[in-house]
């Protein structure tokens, strides 16, 4: 795992600025760093080291920063240049399958001259082109430049598990590429602007990361299995530089309604177990994270099931527990770890270290953030980051593929009674009755998936519910006009199986995704997800809606699959908390001062995108006692967000 910096520019720009990109996200890479570039488009790219930096101009850059995993060795440094001397590349992230890949290359004649995966992206790039790329089980960013063809390609894998975010000069004329956005700073003409739209998402949808734009107005990302290609040749004639983006990855929600239970179950664990195997390539220490659900106790009892077959030492765990009793998931934990070769570390997060992090946070974060359990989540990574450990395998993808949350309920009801099948929607009712699912909430949220637009928007308001945003929130100061935006981008499926992809691509997986690799590299670990090798991916998304939820129950598939694995209180477990942060606990009745004294912040802050009813309905969930309501967080985080990057408001 890595940070990677890149850009072309019809202008020569100073080496300077690739220093100042890379040392920006030198967290991402403390092990090395290397550079690369060149003044024309009629020389070859050189490597430069940082005495050159203040005498170089250059109008092709590449920078790197390096966390070395495999082969630690000095021929793992990048930027890095195939054997034919054609091709460049910066890269972040790991091809899990690069042995076998080098293996294919090696029984053709191509030698190697490292152990690295970065040297076999370019052994495949060099003998099947950007088809090469179907080929790679990981999570990947890189920027590769074709010397030969003139020809810059910007990569980013299935899933957009690593990052990978561009700028355009003001003129047109230069574009950059990035890791972080925080590293576009380093530019002259930097001027931080906030995207309206992307902000009112956020702030009255609790939407981010679900498209390709972000916070930051002209930057964008590159959307998760996109190709951006750059004829360098034609761009250093003049004027703008154009660019082409290509779909290389879509992913297919085909259902293949003839599979068993039974069936299903045992693929899934094989899937997950070669996975796991893959993901546990390393030279370096692995660990895993272990928050008490299904989906990271799954893992770390895979990962003992492995150490036990193969009579190796014992693994570490990292997790969080609670002050909010409510919360505290450490008695699901004690069942993982019991009679297993675990060393386990936890974490008591406090309100007093929120409070003296949030604004580190929100910049290692680049973006403001929904919930304060990205505070949690980044402490487990700093226990890792204390105990030595550089890569942990997550759980991070399974509620999405296995419809985990608890609306997945109300979701596959709506699709039964979508379908007509009264029979089964009535069976289903039952069997919420019996288990104790609230039927008042589950017809309440079957009128959102079920109901025409016209209708919901009443039913909404009825319930007292957001159907253009909060009130406090001024739309003509945004410039934008209130819709229901996460409609837009699936919010409404009728099936498990279509809001299990809206989540994946737009709604929930993106931001999950960014959040972990901000968290995990801010402390120079590596983040690693095994239920988003591309093969379970495509596995889940082909299973029938009833194998994943039905009989009121979420994830069956997945249950059933870890049934003699997991312990079977953890395997019958209904609720679901994850890393939570005890927010009720901290802002509503140990520090309301502290919580009311940010908004009101956010408030001055926002010149005039809010009214002063934003601390009205806050003061008054405080003095209520009543739950936590988020949205107050959002406005809370954007605020602090704004001052922190010095953000300006249209």
């Amino acid at each position: 795992m890595c940070g990677i910096a890149a850009w072309l520019s019809n202008e020569p720009i100073s080496t300077a600025v690739l220093q100042r990109m890379t040392n920006a996200v030198a967290h991402r890479g403390p092990d090395g760093e290397g550079y690369a570039g060149m003044f024309g488009l009629d020389e070859c790219v050189e490597p430069f080291g940082n005495e050159q930096e203040k005498t170089q101009f250059l109008r092709l850059a590449l920078g790197h920063r390096r966390l070395s995993i495999v082969d630690l060795s000095d021929a793992g440094l990048q930027p890095m240049r195939s054997a034919s001397g054609d091709l460049w590349i910066v890269f972040n992230g790991e091809i899990y399958n690069h042995p076998e890949l080098r293996a294919e290359l090696e029984r053709d004649g191509v030698c190697f001259d490292s152990g690295t995966d970065t040297e076999t992206i370019l052994a495949c790039w060099e003998k099947w082109g950007p088809a090469c790329l179907n080929r790679f089980n990981g999570m990947f960013a890189f920027v590769i430049y074709d010397q030969r063809l003139k020809v810059i390609h910007a990569v980013r894998d299935r899933f957009g598990i690593k990052p990978l975010y561009f700028y355009r000069g003001k003129e047109g004329n230069s574009i950059f590429f990035a890791s972080e956005i925080k590293q576009f700073e380093a530019l002259p003409d930097w001027n931080p602007k906030l995207d309206s739209q992307t902000a009112y998402d956020f702030l009255a949808w609790g939407m981010q990361d679900h498209g390709t734009s972000t916070f930051f107005k002209g930057v964008s990302q590159l959307a998760p299995g996109e190709r951006l290609e750059i004829d360098a040749g034609k761009s250093f004639v003049g004027g703008k530089i154009l660019s082409t983006i290509t779909k290389w990855y879509r992913l297919e929600t085909v259902a293949r309604s003839e599979i068993s239970m039974e069936e299903a179950a045992a693929t899934l664990r094989d899937l997950m177990r070669d996975s796991i195997r893959l993901r546990l390539r390393a030279d370096v220490e692995v660990g895993s994270c272990l928050s008490g659900g299904i989906d990271s106790s799954a893992i770390v009892c895979l990962i003992d099931e492995r150490i036990q077959k193969a009579s190796g030492s014992g693994q570490r765990s990292f997790s969080a527990r609670a002050e909010d009793p409510r919360l505290d998931e450490s008695r699901w934990m004690e069942m993982v770890l019991k009679g297993r070769q675990i060393d386990p570390s936890f974490v008591m997060p406090q309100f007093d270290l929120l409070a003296d992090e949030l604004s580190d946070l929100i910049y290692t974060q680049d973006e403001p953030f929904g919930s304060a359990s990205i505070f949690v989540q980044s402490l487990v990574f700093s226990l890792a980051k204390k105990g030595g450990v550089k890569v942990v395998l997550d759980g991070q993808g399974a509620d999405e593929l296995f419809g985990g949350y608890t609306f997945y309920r109300s979701c596959a009801l709506a699709g039964m009674l979508s379908k007509g099948h009264l029979t089964e929607a009535i069976g289903e009712i039952m069997a919420m009755r019996r288990t104790g699912v609230s039927l008042t909430r589950t017809f309440m949220e079957i009128g959102d998936y079920l109901l025409p637009d016209a209708l919901r928007q009443r039913f909404r308001m009825f319930l007292k519910k957001n159907h253009i945003g909060p009130s406090w929130l001024n739309l003509d100061k945004l410039g934008v006009s209130g819709s229901n935006v996460p409609s837009q981008y699936g919010g409404r499926a009728r099936s498990v199986g279509e809001l299990n992809y809206a989540q994946i691509a737009f709604t929930s997986l993106p931001k999950l995704l960014h959040w972990e690799d901000r968290n995990s590299m801010a402390w120079s670990v590596e983040g690693r997800v095994p239920f988003l090798d591309y093969r379970l991916v495509e596995f889940a998304m082909r299973l029938p809606d009833e194998l994943k939820v039905s009989q009121a129950t979420t994830k069956r598939v997945l249950r059933e699959a870890m049934r003699d694995i997991l312990p079977s209180q953890l395997v019958a477990r209904r609720d679901k908390i994850g890393f939570a942060a005890s927010e009720h606990e901290w802002f509503v009745r140990k520090r309301p001062d502290w919580f009311l004294s940010k908004i009101d912040k956010s408030v001055e802050l926002g010149a005039g995108l809010f009214s002063s009813e934003l601390k009205a309905e806050a003061e008054r969930m405080v003095k209520h006692g009543s739950g936590f309501d988020s949205r107050y967080w959002r406005a809370l985080c954007f605020g602090e967000w704004l001052d922190c990057f010095s953000v300006s408001i249209p």
